[in-house]
């Protein structure tokens, strides 16, 4: 799959920002999404 980009496309944000930006919509998204399931995120030790 190749991707597009416009002509005369210019980006906003910093590359840095935008990683900034991308992981905080993954965490919003796990966030509202496991509050309308009624979820709760619970930690362990691993043990391998």
């Amino acid at each position: 799959m190749s991707t597009y980009i416009p002509e005369g496309y210019k980006s906003l944000l910093s590359v840095y920002d935008t990683q900034k930006a991308i992981g905080l919509m993954k965490r919003l998204f796990e966030d509202r999404l496991a509050a309308v399931l009624n979820l709760h995120r619970v930690s362990a030790p691993l043990f391998v």
